[in-house]
């Protein structure tokens, strides 16, 4: 056989041997892949938590950005199979990011933060391996300090745990009992929601939550006080025997998914925004004890206009409260607004909704499937008018209550035919709580502290509202 052929043959073969062992290498490293199941956070007062539990050990890196302020945690080895791509956070963390193709996760901040801590933890007390990684509040002069990559390595830190003294075990902090079930009717989805935690002992499923103050060991730790946790599952106030006549108010975070909505001076969407603050409104609201909540969406998906609408109707709510904030071209406006159907709006919708084939149930459980035509209408009407009134009712509480914590627009309560606002027979407020265009409002609507100020003037609001309406409340 002439020696060249023999050589070309080789050379094939090379070819080959090398395509199949890339295969078998591909195989093998997805096969022994290290998969995050499940990411936990909690505000412990002087620092927060970010807890990755995965499938087993690994090299990780950690490192510090600015504009906007964020810490960039890469995980190279794992996967994020069946894992929400992001959350809203507490303590110092305002959201988190998963991004597939970079392998690493992001934290956006609420303010600059370090990080003081970030370690594997081995498995323990029922738990498989964790990342851990703990931040605490700084100024913006340390943080631009601490800018740059810090490394990781599997079995060991590369950053100091001063959270935990010598001798001492550490712990993420996950050995609380799971939250309780959720006030509202359809089943969330796992998407991290801030809850509040029982004091009784058990076992966690969802977010790490805060450790205690005093550092002890896992073994002579006593059960830990009551913490403020970042939870998987919504959370409420103890349910009585008259819950069914408490007002059920549907919120409604605006934009999801697909659908951003504006965009912040700093790149932040509209859609992290409007989450954020219908988290935080939901567990002022369920304190009360005085209300039933649900919310349109729990997750950062695409939900249609219409599907909000319904979303109301569905859960018999007595309000419907959808919350965006907007964008414009000139940076210097500010203001909050309060928006609620137009009268020629409501026309086109009343005309459209007599228009449609099917009746049955179409306002206030009435079934008009055998009414006539003029019936109809007039029948709608009427309840359209009620409604309106209603809205306009909240609206004016909202401004009497808001005015006093923000600034607001000039003729802030505004008409519009926005698609959210249509539903016959519930009483409906669009709210843009400010402008991500200003920088400063932008600010504001990212700390912890002003969305809790907001909150607390819109629960006011709707109190008023309701004595008001003389709703029976338990």
């Amino acid at each position: 056989m002439p020696a060249l052929t023999v050589v070309r043959r080789a050379v094939a073969l090379a070819a080959v041997l090398g395509v199949v062992l890339s295969w078998m290498q591909a195989l093998t490293q997805d096969a022994f892949a290290v998969e995050a199941v499940a990411v936990r956070m909690g505000d412990h007062g002087n620092h927060t938590r970010f807890v990755v539990d995965v499938s087993a050990n690994l090299s990780f890196a950690v490192s510090s950005l600015i504009d906007p302020h964020r810490v960039v945690v890469d995980l190279p080895e794992a996967t994020w199979k069946t894992l929400p791509v992001s959350g809203v956070g507490t303590g110092v963390v305002y959201a988190y990011r998963y991004d597939r193709a970079a392998a690493q996760i992001v934290l956006d901040l609420a303010k600059p933060a370090a990080v003081i801590s970030a370690f594997m933890l081995p498995p323990g007390q029922g738990q498989g391996w964790r990342l851990v990684v703990d931040l605490a509040e700084t100024t913006s002069e340390a943080f631009l300090n601490s800018q740059g990559l810090r490394q990781g390595s599997a079995l060991d830190s590369a950053v100091a745990r001063p959270l935990s003294g010598p001798g001492q075990s550490v712990t993420d902090s996950s050995s609380l009992p799971s939250p309780p079930s959720p006030h509202h009717q359809s089943p969330p989805p796992a998407a991290v929601s801030l809850a509040k935690s029982e004091t009784a002992p058990g076992h966690a499923s969802g977010p790490a939550t805060p450790q205690p103050k005093k550092r002890a060991s896992p073994e002579t730790a006593t059960t830990p006080p009551q913490r403020a946790v970042a939870s998987l599952h919504a959370t409420g106030p103890r349910k009585e025997p008259r819950e069914a006549q408490r007002p059920m108010i549907v919120l409604d975070p605006g934009h999801g998914g697909a659908d951003p909505g504006a965009t912040g001076t700093s790149g932040i969407f509209e859609k992290h925004i409007t989450f954020a603050i219908a988290i935080d409104l939901r567990e002022k609201f369920l304190a009360t004890g005085r209300y039933r909540i649900a919310l349109t969406r729990e997750d950062d998906i695409f939900i249609p206009l219409r599907e909000r609408v319904a979303s109301a109707r569905t859960h018999k709510a007595d309000l419907f409260i959808s919350l965006h904030a907007d964008a414009i071209a000139s940076p210097e406006i500010r203001g909050l607004s309060v928006y609620t159907l137009s009268k020629e709006a409501s026309d086109q919708e009343a005309a459209a909704l007599a228009e449609r084939e099917n009746k049955a149930d179409l306002i206030g459980g009435l079934d008009l499937s055998h009414e006539s035509r003029d019936v109809t209408n007039i029948l709608i009407d009427l309840v359209q008018r009620e409604t309106m009134n209603h809205s306009a009712r909240l609206a004016s509480a909202f401004i009497r209550e808001l005015r006093r914590e923000v600034q607001l627009l000039p003729k802030t309560h505004r008409f519009a035919g926005f698609a959210v606002l249509k539903a016959p027979d519930v009483p409906a407020v669009l709210l843009e709580m400010g402008y991500l265009s200003n920088p400063e409002e932008e600010q504001l609507l990212r700390q912890p502290t002003y969305r809790a100020k907001l909150g607390s003037a819109l629960v006011r609001a709707v109190d008023h509202y309701f004595k008001g309406r003389k709703v029976a409340q338990p």
